[in-house]
């Protein structure tokens, strides 16, 4: 989203469809089988549900944002050509060590409706138990995501837990 935020707009990403263990250890696919003995079977990668989580943002342009508090927690909001918003928020901080942050947003204005999607994993370290919705795909799409907890039609400002290690992308209407 850095990259993105700052211009950037096509990326290459370093992996192959070699082994997930003993393989790349940064390929968004990786193969089933053992090292040096592929199967065909591909797995998906935290890598790869990252962009296919960032993809849900569609085209659009970044806005400014203000962060205070938490250093791992980094804020990127976008608006669309629709006037619609989201805002994608990423908790850095390791979900095996650290509880939920609090997030506080000001919007620009009321919101008539919010809805959010969400990337997680219990642990850096389970490469294979990211998912996005809790599914192993790329998510509930738009129209089916669920509501904001705590917001409500009207809201300009509410504060939501978000648990650490994930990324979350909030899109509201005015």
């Amino acid at each position: 989203m850095r990259s993105a935020e700052e211009g950037v707009t096509q990326l290459n990403f370093h992996g192959g469809l070699e082994a997930c263990k003993g393989g790349a250890p940064g390929s968004p696919l990786c193969d089933n089988g053992p090292y040096k003995q592929p199967n065909g079977q591909l797995t998906m990668r935290p890598q790869y549900y990252g962009i296919m989580f960032t993809n849900k943002l569609g085209k659009c342009d970044f806005l400014r944002s203000e962060v205070a508090g938490n250093a791992n927690v980094y804020a990127y909001p976008v608006q669309h050509a629709d006037g619609t918003m989201s805002l994608m928020v990423v908790n850095q901080n390791d979900p095996e060590k650290q509880a939920p942050v609090n997030v506080t947003l000001t919007l620009p204005c009321q919101a008539a409706t919010g809805t959010m999607t969400q990337m997680s994993g219990p642990g850096f370290s389970t490469q294979d138990q990211t998912r996005i919705d809790g599914l192993e795909s790329s998510g509930e799409p738009l129209e089916t995501q669920g509501k904001i907890p705590g917001f409500k039609a009207g809201d300009q400002s509410f504060t939501l837990a978000l648990n650490s290690g994930t990324a979350t992308i909030l899109n509201f209407t005015f």
